[in-house]
């Protein structure tokens, strides 16, 4: 089997906003987003309990209702004109948005 490494270390989230935004995420350890990715859907079966609404994985702009879908900060944050550059590291004041 031949794969370009992008194929395989980069999720199609990352290539997708690489495309539309202009942005390309750190690549970081399959552990951390694997912890990363189980601590959401804890947080997320939690929520469901809580709201008692089903609250589906939003894999299109077709949804009704309440859905939740998976955020890239930076470029989120780029999208929206902010200042995206060092925001982790940001003091409390300077991550505030208006």
């Amino acid at each position: 089997m031949r794969f370009e490494k992008s194929e395989l270390f980069r999720r199609e989230t990352d290539r997708v906003v690489a495309a539309e935004i202009g942005k390309t995420p750190l690549e970081v350890a399959a552990d951390r987003i694997a912890r990363a990715a189980h601590s959401a859907l804890e947080v997320l079966g939690l929520l469901r309990e809580h709201s008692g609404k089903q609250i589906p994985l939003a894999w299109s702009p077709e949804f009704e209702s309440v859905a939740a879908i998976e955020v890239y900060p930076g470029a989120t944050l780029k999208a929206r004109g902010l200042e995206h550059s060092g925001y982790k590291n940001a003091s409390d004041d300077e991550k505030a948005v208006p």
